[in-house]
């Protein structure tokens, strides 16, 4: 989910303690974890995980629910909301649910009503602060921060004309690459691999925008999709960022038409599954498997479809 892990990953710093303020946060947070371990860690105790999971999945929507006839009373409630339904989103992710649309549309439309007329603490100063004090807007600014990433790669698997015009501006794939920029500047180190990271981007941002706008010849995309492979195949999976290259080697993947270089892909997804364990990286390897046997139809327009969302 981030490119760096360190001690500025808000996940960690900003979101745990959330949990510790708010009820419908920590349950959220709970039911992540517990999907999380029954997925992944706990295949001898996967049953009592999943309940246990359930159970605070449950838990969170309700009291979203009963949130919800309050959310524009306060700040605090906004606030509460924001986070729960951002924790949420990513539990969505662990298990490769359904729930994806109606969870990002709550969650954009909560970030619209809390930032209206109000000026936000910017994530960059939150980090030059070092993690000296813990303020709610910092919260806010993190997820605002991850919700224009979100939003760029977001759009094709909710909308592909919406999707389209989203991306065909120059913004929005600069605000998407925000928090390797970010990255950048607060570990020099690791720069050059940061920028290669956004360079594999770039190409599967290219190749969808000109699918999708039906400007894009088979020579041209094999092109690209070749470029994309050898940048990868230079990418080693202990390096940073590698593990936020999943929206864009599932972009490129579905442009592939070579036998070989789906094969490649697949075993990318695989490395990417046991490195992470989240359903919806099996949900990519099912979309893409349909993808590749419908050739004659539009990959593109198909996405939405699948109510998924890969990243």
């Amino acid at each position: 989910m981030i490119a760096v892990d360190d001690e500025s990953n808000g996940y960690r710093i900003l979101i745990l303690p959330a949990a510790e303020m708010y009820s419908s946060v920590l349950k959220a947070v709970l039911a992540s974890s517990a999907y999380h371990m029954a997925l992944r860690f706990a295949p001898d105790r996967q049953k009592e995980a999943l309940q246990c999971a359930r159970k605070f999945y449950t838990e969170a929507i309700d009291e979203l629910v009963q949130l919800s006839p309050n959310i524009s009373t306060t700040r605090n409630n906004q606030t509460q909301n924001t986070i729960t339904t951002f924790v949420m989103l990513i539990c969505g992710m662990i298990t490769g649910s359904s729930d994806f649309p109606i969870l990002f549309k709550m969650l954009s439309s909560s970030l619209e009503a809390i930032n209206s007329g109000t000026d936000l603490i910017p994530f960059q100063d939150f980090l030059n602060t070092q993690m000296r004090n813990f303020h709610v807007e910092n919260i806010i600014g993190l997820t605002t921060m991850r919700l224009l990433r979100f939003k760029l790669y977001a759009k094709p698997f909710l909308d592909s004309n919406e999707a389209l015009k989203r991306l065909d501006d120059p913004e929005s794939l600069s605000q998407g690459l925000e928090c390797l920029l970010q990255c950048s500047r607060l570990h020099p180190e690791h720069s050059a691999t940061l920028t290669q990271a956004s360079g594999l981007i770039r190409i599967a941002y290219i190749l969808y925008t000109r699918r999708a706008c039906n400007k894009l010849d088979r020579q041209t995309s094999n092109s690209l999709v070749e470029q994309f492979i050898v940048a990868l195949l230079n990418y080693q999976p202990t390096q940073v960022g590698w593990n936020v290259l999943v929206w864009a080697t599932f972009i490129v993947a579905a442009e592939s038409s070579d036998p070989t270089h789906r094969s490649f892909f697949m075993s990318i997804f695989h490395q990417y599954y046991q490195r992470t364990g989240f359903g919806n990286l099996q949900t990519a390897v099912r979309m893409l498997e349909e993808i590749w046997e419908n050739e004659e139809e539009s990959w593109t327009e198909s996405l939405p479809g699948w109510k998924a969302f890969i990243m």
